[in-house]
């Protein structure tokens, strides 16, 4: 499953591979995997806000 989160008002939120912080006006992160269990703790002590307005991304077939 695939979400789409922004940090908490001043938070800083890190991938755990990558260690980048999240950007403030969020991004889409994938709730299952190997790291599913790291987003879903930060989305569950309030670090991550699950927001319902995803990012327009492009689809390799073009379909939005």
């Amino acid at each position: 499953m695939i979400v789409f989160v922004k940090p908490k008002d001043g938070l800083i939120v890190r991938d755990p591979k990558t260690k980048v912080p999240i950007p403030v006006d969020g991004m889409n992160i994938a709730l299952s995997g190997k790291d599913g269990t790291y987003w879903r703790r930060r989305i569950k002590e309030g670090s991550l806000i699950v927001s319902p307005n995803k990012k327009d991304e492009k689809r390799k077939d073009g379909i939005k």
